[in-house]
């Protein structure tokens, strides 16, 4: 297993045990649980221009759902997002509502899959040929991906304390 393999692997199981803590971390009979959307609630677009813009938007039926929207990670060509989405089971007011994320990569070819809850739930070729204005070359980007990972599981740990202490 190569380090790409191992850090997809740490980022899906940290987002699996946040929805996991989340989930217990309720009193009485409102609480959240797992939701994986259907992929017609999904909706992936993308701008080119010196980078690609990539912004994923899921549409709910209603305004009681959280969203943790995992870090990217660029694998020779496929981008990898894991999240994780939970649906809270108390009141919650009757709007259609919207959540959407972005990340930036650096101009090239991709095929990017969309995991929710460890489910596959989209998937899309993104092709955008710009040139980048930073100059930044894709092994220069697992750094900068890493990074990211890094925070991102750090906030989520501290999430899982915060649910645990309670």
């Amino acid at each position: 297993m190569n380090v790409k393999q191992l850090l997809i692997t740490v980022v899906a199981l940290a987002l699996a045990f946040a929805a996991l803590a989340t989930c217990c971390a309720s009193s009485g009979g409102d609480e959240w649980e797992p939701y994986t959307p259907d992929p017609s609630q999904v909706e992936v677009s993308w701008t080119c221009d010196s980078t690609v813009e990539l912004t994923i938007k899921i549409t709910f039926p209603h305004a009681g759902f959280l969203v943790l929207w995992g870090p990217i990670v660029v694998d020779e060509g496929t981008v990898i997002i894991h999240s994780v989405v939970n649906m809270w089971r108390g009141p919650a007011a009757q709007v259609v509502t919207v959540k959407s994320h972005s990340w930036s990569l650096p101009p090239g070819n991709y095929e990017l899959k969309f995991y929710v809850n460890g489910e596959l739930v989209k998937t899309a070729t993104i092709s955008c040929s710009g040139a980048s204005a930073s100059g930044a070359s894709p092994q220069g980007l697992d750094v900068v991906f890493l990074s990211s990972t890094v925070i991102a599981l750090a906030i989520l740990l501290a999430l899982i304390v915060k649910f645990l202490v309670l």
